[in-house]
């Protein structure tokens, strides 16, 4: 029994020692209480003596932070005090429980996971909606010029296709059919419908801006009579009244309110008496633009024309001012080389004389007025004022196929049939 005893001794004392060599030295024991051990332990040898940090804890240390905790000493229950807080200040748990806290641990990060991985998908498929419907609220169908001048609409995908109209600069299109394989689009336009290279147009988000950009905002009138303000208020002046059914463009909007364009000015109706509709512009057709140059060719003809005929009226009115003044000279005497209109003139010296009166210079020799203003091609066409040119001889047209003229001494300055002689020249002064 003694021996036995000494046997179980020695190995107590050997066990002893060699967990004595292995573990770590105590550091500054407390004497009142001898249950807690102060040591410098790192976390895996805590993990190996069956403690571990507790859930909610990663369990994960970068390397600074391992080595900053075996550097640092911390407090270790020996008996089983769970309560015990690490330096760190983190309540230590067994083995048993650390593989618990874990596995929950890893539970509620699957499930986190899972939900945070559900969520995301969902998030992302949510997303990828909106950005459809977003998608799909841009049309896709939009087609913009985009050119300097016009870009030809064809009857055929091809340059040989006929020309069937044109699609200037920022004109609005509808796609009927994407590019083909050759650049071609199918578009529509107004009343054209046809086929336009692919590049010359612009499409999506950038053809709706394009559109937004050049669109005219123009208020229909949906009242039988629509008051026009001075101002975005009903108790403002009235200026002008619009029909049921009229349009008007609107320029800004303002509180209920719409500045408008009218004949009479700017000025302001409500909106509640008037719908909203966007203008843009579109293609023209070949026959439209014929239609349209043909127009324009008659009304630049007719404001020609009426030009003309208003310097004819001025000429005309001229001419008779010309006639009118001569005829105060009725009956004064001739007098060869002469250019007096009282005391006397001969023929050239009359017509000089006259002229000279409206800031007309004339030559002082019939013949040479035959080259002065410019030819009338008959008597049928003289008008009042006009030389009527012979040989040797000038007077001035006064109308109904008549002459006055300074006619030779004996009958002075008188009256004469405009065709009493064969006539040279007519020559119009005032044009």
């Amino acid at each position: 029994t003694t021996e036995a005893a000494a046997e179980n001794s020695a190995a107590e004392s050997t066990q002893a020692a060699d967990a004595a060599s292995t573990a770590p030295a105590a550091v500054d024991v407390p004497a009142s209480d001898p249950e807690i051990l102060s040591t410098s332990l790192t976390p895996v040898q805590l993990r190996e003596y069956g403690l571990v940090r507790q859930a909610g804890d990663s369990g994960t240390v970068d390397e600074s932070m391992a080595t900053q905790a075996a550097a640092q000493a911390v407090t270790v229950v020996v008996g089983g005090n769970t309560d015990a807080l690490n330096t760190a200040g983190t309540p230590l748990v067994s083995s048993a429980e650390a593989a618990s806290t874990e596995s929950s641990t890893d539970s509620s990060a699957e499930e986190s996971t899972e939900a945070v991985t559900e969520e995301s998908t969902e998030e992302t498929t949510q997303a990828e909606e909106a950005s459809s419907e977003e998608s799909s609220e841009s049309d896709s169908s939009l087609a913009v010029a985009c050119v300097n001048d016009y870009v030809n609409v064809r009857s055929d995908p091809s340059m040989d296709g006929e020309v069937v109209g044109k699609l200037y600069a920022n004109s609005v299109a509808t796609i009927l059919e994407p590019a083909n394989d050759d650049g071609w689009v199918k578009i529509t336009s107004g009343s054209v419908t046809g086929y336009v290279r692919q590049e010359y147009i612009a499409t999506g988000d950038y053809a709706q801006s394009l559109a937004d950009s050049v669109g005219t905002k123009q208020a229909v009138v949906t009242t039988e009579t629509l008051r026009v303000r001075a101002a975005a208020s009903a108790d403002s002046d009235v200026i002008s009244l619009i029909g049921e059914g009229q349009t008007l463009d609107i320029i800004s909007e303002e509180d209920g309110w719409y500045k408008v364009n009218t004949e009479d000015g700017e000025g302001y109706i409500s909106a509640d008496f008037a719908d909203v509709e966007t203008i843009y512009p579109e293609a023209v057709s070949k026959e439209e633009e014929e239609a349209e140059i043909a127009a324009e060719e008659a009304k630049k003809k007719a404001e020609e024309d009426a030009a003309a005929a208003a310097e004819e009226a001025k000429a005309a009115s001229m001419g008779q001012q010309v006639v009118d003044y001569a005829m105060q000279f009725l009956g004064n005497p001739y007098v060869w080389g002469g250019s007096s209109l009282t005391n006397g003139t001969d023929c050239s010296g009359f017509t000089m004389a006259v002229y000279a009166h409206f800031g007309v210079s004339l030559p002082h020799y019939d013949v040479s007025q035959r080259s002065c203003g410019t030819a009338v091609s008959s008597l049928a066409n003289a008008r009042p004022g006009d030389l009527i040119c012979y040989y040797g001889h000038v007077g001035i047209y006064i109308g109904n196929n008549q002459i006055i003229n300074a006619s030779n001494p004996r009958n002075g300055i008188k009256i004469s049939p405009a065709n009493y002689r064969s006539i040279a020249a007519i020559r119009r002064i005032f044009n």
